[in-house]
């Protein structure tokens, strides 16, 4: 029986082995190119009703002066390379508006450098509607670089705020507009200058804080410090009333750039350096009542003796004293 199963099991892959061989695969189909008049009436037509022509009607000219053209004359290769420009054209700026309508700016660029680069072989067949297309590439960039700004206004993080501004300087300058492009060009210098500096003194922060608790191993209770340190808790106190401040400033630094995951970082060193002070607070307590409890015995002892020591030395003048009263009698 299992003889018998093993060997229709060997027999039906053989068949499916068979049949894929058998099957032909399937070939992608690839999307047909124009090549007539027609064709490219037949495409033209399909884009009468894109939605990028409501935010720039230049490109609806555009299109409508193409239908026309294509339906005039005889057609020629020329011609037809001339199409397949303002095509692609349209097709890009569709894709950079819906890159822009979705918050992809950086996408958006990436279009809109090959929307020049298309309008640069536009403008070899027919100059007016390279410029048309000029006309709403610079209104793109314009745009972007206004929605830009407003996003940068709103980030609380300053790294995607320098980001922002540094693309909408660039989307100026692209829109002709030098003065804005410069001004914003500030704005990310003096941006950059000011989390550089603040990340230098988080830095410092962690540092410091890095070689306290390196130094300061077991100081997170007042007993383990103590039995690890002794008297030198107090030094290692005084160190900690250095460096919590500093910690604090650095966190404010964090949270005012945004930085989540640094500020979150330093929260929890500063909670660990309080922790450390507070033990260390306690355990140089007890050093120093300690001095004071011995002080206190020391200064005892040698009052006493002090004491002692006079009331000898009275008892010694008033016997004195009698005698010499003795002898006068």
């Amino acid at each position: 029986m299992e003889k018998t199963r093993t060997r229709s099991r060997v027999v039906l892959i053989a068949v499916i082995v068979a049949a894929s061989l058998l099957t032909p695969a399937a070939a992608p189909v690839a999307a047909e190119e124009p090549e007539t008049a027609d064709d490219y009436f037949t495409e033209l037509r399909t884009m009468d009703n894109l939605d990028v022509y409501e935010e720039y009607g230049e490109l609806e000219t555009l299109h409508t002066q193409s239908l026309s053209a294509v339906q005039v004359g005889e057609f020629t290769s020329e011609q037809a390379s001339e199409l397949d420009s303002i095509i692609a054209t349209l097709r890009l700026f569709e894709n950079a508006q819906s890159q822009y309508e979705a918050d992809e700016f950086a996408a958006g660029f990436e279009t809109a450098t090959e929307i020049e680069s298309e309008i640069d072989t536009l403008e070899t067949y027919d100059e007016s509607l390279a410029a048309l297309s000029t006309l709403a590439l610079t209104r793109y960039y314009e745009q972007l670089g206004d929605e830009l700004v407003a996003q940068a206004e709103a980030t609380e993080n300053t790294p995607t705020e320098i980001e922002l501004r540094e693309m909408a300087a660039s989307a100026y300058e692209r829109s002709n507009d030098p003065d804005q492009a410069a001004e914003y060009t500030r704005q990310v210098e003096q941006l950059n200058a000011e989390l550089s500096a603040d990340r230098d003194q988080m830095d410092e922060a962690e540092a410091a804080m890095a070689s306290f608790s390196e130094t300061c191993s077991a100081c997170e209770s007042p007993i383990s410090a103590f039995d690890s340190h002794n008297v030198g808790v107090v030094t290692h106190y005084e160190t900690s009333l250095s460096v919590t401040p500093v910690l604090a400033d650095a966190i404010d630094r964090a949270e005012r750039h945004g930085l989540t995951e640094r500020q979150e970082t330093l929260e929890a060193q500063s909670e660990t350096a309080r922790t450390m002070q507070l033990s260390l607070a306690v355990a140089s307590s007890g050093v120093l009542l300690g001095y004071g409890i011995l002080v206190a015995i020391v200064v005892a002892v040698i009052t006493s003796r002090l004491l002692a020591w006079k009331r000898a030395f009275e008892a010694a003048n008033v016997d004195s004293v009698v005698t010499v009263g003795d002898r006068d009698v």
